[in-house]
């Protein structure tokens, strides 16, 4: 059984910490990674830089070692080196050296469980002493230990500083030497089997061996799975290694840091933090590579402002927002209230088979009194023409191809009281848009989720008649087949994943489950149902329904952990606008877990419930779960049908034992 810690910090008289993979954590999967930051700042290969780096240091220690006999060097000798390799001049060099020294700054960050020891051994009034094996000058070992909590301390030991390592035993006898403590009685904490464990007790110290978090990766198979590479991936270049490096590095700092927590994060986990920790790690890069193309397509094109259409836009504005935030360029954010139902309606000036195709749409089943109530139709006051075109009533469901034909019938015969409803939707929106910007003319961009792009095609469409004329162009993370239409007809869009479809594995990648995705993008209010006018101006009058309230806020809690790692990927990168993330990356950790789901993943994930409609009227149902089990066999038949109707197959199988 492991020993406690905590009950060895109380019999030692000092306790001794190693710094790097210890108590401080770097956000990248190696820590030479670093350098291609480096690199991407002073704009040098990352790849070639980091060789070169490395040789350096390389022969940086053989001439400490011939000709001082010292096993450990400083920055500043081995940038030294590095100017003679490149053949820069010493300006360039001392530049980079500061770069490198910058980014150790942002990229060190406290290690919870460590700093919870910490903590405890203060509170216990021992004494703290950190040592360390690093290059680094002890006054930035200072400031990273200062910035991260660990300000209280008797002493720093730093190998740059005194030209002695852990490695050889030679620091530990320094500091040994300045504590007034026979060996014995100092507990010393650190990740690195040889030095901080073995040459630790050579020196006569107690130890405690932490290891390192990546160490820690094989004890969860589970989350290794989900952080491999694949086996045939998209080659990378310029900053996508470093970012994916980032996003393994925080993950499973996140994840493994504190002892015990690699078995919660294997296939069964039951963790309180499963929602937070669903965000962090599958859903944060994909937010962060989707807005950083938006941010960089919106530059490119030259874009004067941009609308995220609600409710799916709600989240990305709130990433794009702390994208500007780091500095650089971007048109400035707003957020456009809008929906299908909204938008749709309004745009109707005439009746005609594309709109009727919009009133019908749906898979769920429902009556004529449900259809009509998604437009504000009474269907009470419409029974005459119901039964008009061959319907029986108004609560009769609509489930075959002839009903939707007496449907489509329905509508057409209803087309004068709808396109004077439109009419007078259309007023107020024309309204709300002046409000927000949009009747000023010059190029806007619209951003939402995708799909087919209607939405946008409507917007178009009411905006047809402004003067001066408002340019569109949709940005969305993809759109479907079908938008190929709406593209010949006019509308302008960019799609991150996939566009009209195609590539087609990016296509098929979001197939998987489209309801999914469309919860991580959901927003925390209910959907739009129309505008009206009030004293605060144009309003949006939002739906009001308990359907969305449990899986909104497992969303919020999703979209938390997802944002957090947004920031602690930012806190680290320098120029946000520098950051490149294919959506092959960008959308491989959820892609992963959409194929391949454990099984707690595939039950909460299946239980979150999909509501189905436009305006007020929506049918409910989980996105995967099955109503029986196969030990039954007269449900098979039952199982079948929920497979097909499923919104997410694979997480279905699973719950099955199938997968």
């Amino acid at each position: 059984m492991p020993e406690d810690p905590q009950r060895l910090i109380d019999e030692a008289s000092v306790v001794s910490f190693d710094i790097f993979d210890t108590v401080i954590l770097r956000g990248v999967l190696r820590p030479i990674d670093i350098f291609s930051q480096v690199a991407i700042e002073g704009h040098e290969a990352p790849e070639s830089f980091t060789d070169l780096r490395v040789k350096a240091e390389q022969e940086a220690r053989r001439r400490a070692w011939e000709t001082y006999a010292r096993v450990e060097v400083t920055l500043h000798e081995i940038y030294d080196v590095l100017c003679e390799l490149a053949g820069w001049a010493i300006a360039r060099s001392h530049l980079l050296m500061q770069f490198e020294q910058d980014a150790e700054r942002r990229y060190c960050r406290r290690n919870p469980y460590l700093h919870s020891l910490y903590t405890y051994a203060l509170k216990q009034s021992k004494p703290v002493i950190f040592i360390s094996d690093i290059y680094l000058d002890e006054s930035l070992i200072r400031t990273i230990l200062d910035e991260a909590g660990y300000g209280v301390y008797s002493n720093l030991f730093v190998s740059s500083r005194y030209g002695e390592s852990k490695s050889n035993g030679g620091l530990y006898r320094v500091a040994l030497e300045s504590l007034d403590v026979p060996p014995q009685e100092v507990l010393h904490i650190g990740d690195n089997i040889d030095s901080d464990v073995h040459m630790a007790r050579k020196a006569g110290l107690a130890v405690w061996h932490y290891g390192k978090c990546s160490d820690e990766l094989s004890k969860a198979p589970a989350l290794e799975r989900r952080l491999a590479t694949p086996d045939n991936p998209v080659k990378a270049s310029g900053s996508e290694p470093l970012a994916e490096s980032i996003w393994k590095g925080l993950v499973i700092n996140r994840l493994l840091c504190q002892r015990g927590r690699a078995a919660s994060a294997n296939d069964e986990s039951t963790t309180d933090s499963f929602w937070e920790d669903l965000g962090y790690v599958h859903v944060g890069i994909l937010y962060l590579g989707l807005l950083t193309w938006l941010r960089r397509k919106l530059v490119e094109e030259h874009a004067d402002r941009v609308y995220f259409l609600s409710r799916d836009g709600y989240i990305m504005k709130e990433v794009y927002e702390r994208l500007l935030a780091t500095g650089g360029e971007g048109p400035s954010a707003h957020y456009l209230y809008a929906s299908r139902r909204a938008f749709n309606l309004a745009a109707i000036h005439e009746m005609d088979e594309r709109h009727t195709d919009f009133l019908v749409s749906g898979t769920s089943r429902l009556t004529v009194t449900q259809f009509l109530g998604r437009i504000g139709l009474n269907s009470a006051k419409c029974v005459e023409e119901i039964q008009s075109v061959g319907l029986p009533g108004p609560e009769y469901r609509i489930e075959s191809g002839e009903d939707y034909g007496r449907l489509r019938a329905l509508f057409r015969t209803l087309a004068p009281g709808i396109e004077a409803k439109a009419s007078d939707e259309r007023v107020l929106l024309g309204a709300y848009f002046k409000e927000m910007g949009l009747l000023t003319g010059g190029q806007s961009a619209v951003v939402d989720i995708g799909w087919h792009g209607s939405l946008q095609h409507s917007l178009n469409l009411l905006l047809a008649d402004s003067s001066p004329k408002t340019e569109l162009t949709g940005y969305y993370l993809a759109t479907f087949p079908p938008a190929e239409a709406l593209v010949e007809a006019g509308n302008r869009h960019r799609g991150y994943m996939a566009e009209c479809g195609q590539p087609e594995s990016m296509y098929n990648a979001v197939l998987e489950s489209v309801e999914i995705l469309e919860w991580i993008f959901s927003a925390n209010h209910g959907s739009v149902l129309r505008f009206s006018k009030g004293a605060k101006g144009i309003q949006p009058v939002l739906e009001r329904s308990e359907i969305d309230k449990e899986k909104t806020a497992l969303a919020q809690r999703m979209q938390r952990g997802a944002l957090d790692f947004v920031d602690d990927f930012l806190a680290q990168w320098e120029s946000s606008d520098k950051i490149e993330i294919t959506p092959q990356l960008a959308s491989r950790p959820l892609l992963h877990l959409l194929r391949h789901p454990s099984l707690e993943e595939a039950r909460k994930l299946g239980d979150l419930p999909h509501a189905e409609g436009f305006g007020d009227v929506y049918v409910q149902r989980p996105i995967a779960k099955p109503s029986a089990t196969l030990f039954n066999p007269f449900a098979y038949r039952r199982l079948a049908q929920g497979y097909k109707n499923s919104f997410w197959r694979r997480g279905y199988l699973k719950r099955l034992f199938l997968v």
